[in-house]
């Protein structure tokens, strides 16, 4: 265990590289954090909005997802024209190409509104906002594969992988495919990053674990098992990129370690993470 703040929903793990330091957030909390922990500084931000992701350009500007829409150092500069009061950013990355990548949820998922009131969004220069997936319920984990040719999606609700064919000139997708289905009632997929063996590392919330998937196969490969179930989502860090940061929430939960943030040596690495250039 890296450290146990009972984070209410922490999500988001990301590595600055800038400073070398571990970042996550917690959602419901409305907290950004981040841990030093070689000097052994630990530093929380509270914010007056839930965030959905957070991610830093070369120059360590913020760019991060709240309730309301995109924010750059804390200046609001996208709001998608779809975007509802009732839904909230949910997860980010940056593409290939260098753009913003993030999707949104409802807020409360009891509603009968929140399943496919949600999207998956594409921010690029001059403000643009494209829609890449729509009737989306809670947009989740996101990758690209090593040879940057396919998309990796998941959308919690669908239990489901979704592959898609990436072009990197137009930093667009199409012929979405099934690449696993999960048949645990008990969990479902959600945050996700890559090893540099190309193996997807997938948080189960409710299963208690983070999977290694073999993308090609289906195949689930490994398994990191946690001591508490809401398993959140995971990212490669530290200075050689060897350790698997994974983020829980404590949410309805009352557990020990629920909300804890928690790290593994697995035997592979990850890959650095894409650069911001088109905001």
């Amino acid at each position: 265990m890296v450290i146990n703040n009972n984070d209410l929903i922490g999500e988001c793990p990301t590595w600055n590289y800038n400073n070398n330091t571990f970042c996550w957030i917690d959602v419901e909390g409305k907290k950004v954090c981040s841990l030093d922990e070689e000097k052994k500084i630990y530093n929380e931000v509270t914010l007056d909005k839930r965030i959905g992701f957070i991610s830093f350009d070369e120059n360590n500007s913020t760019i991060m997802g709240l309730e309301d829409g995109v924010y750059i150092d804390n200046k609001l500069i996208y709001v998608p024209s779809t975007h509802q009061d009732f839904v909230r950013f949910n997860d980010g990355k940056i593409s290939p190409a260098g753009n913003l990548w993030a999707g949104t949820m409802a807020i409360d998922q009891s509603e009968y509104r929140a399943k496919n009131a949600a999207y998956l969004y594409k921010f690029s220069e001059n403000q643009k906002c494209t829609p890449l997936i729509k009737d989306v319920t809670i947009s989740n984990g996101l990758e690209w594969s090593l040879d940057l040719k396919t998309f990796y999606y998941i959308d919690s609700p669908t239990n489901q992988i979704i592959s898609y064919e990436y072009d990197i000139q137009d930093d667009t997708i199409k012929n979405p495919k099934i690449i696993i289905h999960f048949n645990d009632k008990n969990s479902v997929p959600d945050g996700m990053t890559i090893d540099d063996e190309g193996m997807l590392w997938v948080a189960k919330w409710g299963g208690y674990m983070v999977q290694r998937i073999n993308p090609i196969t289906g195949d689930i490969i490994d398994e990191i098992d946690l001591p508490t179930a809401q398993v959140t989502s995971c990212t490669f860090g530290g200075r050689n990129l060897d350790t698997l940061y994974i983020t829980t929430a404590s949410i309805g939960m009352n557990d020990e370690y629920a909300g804890a943030v928690f790290k593994v040596i697995p035997g592979v690495k990850g890959r650095k993470t894409f650069q911001m250039k088109n905001l």
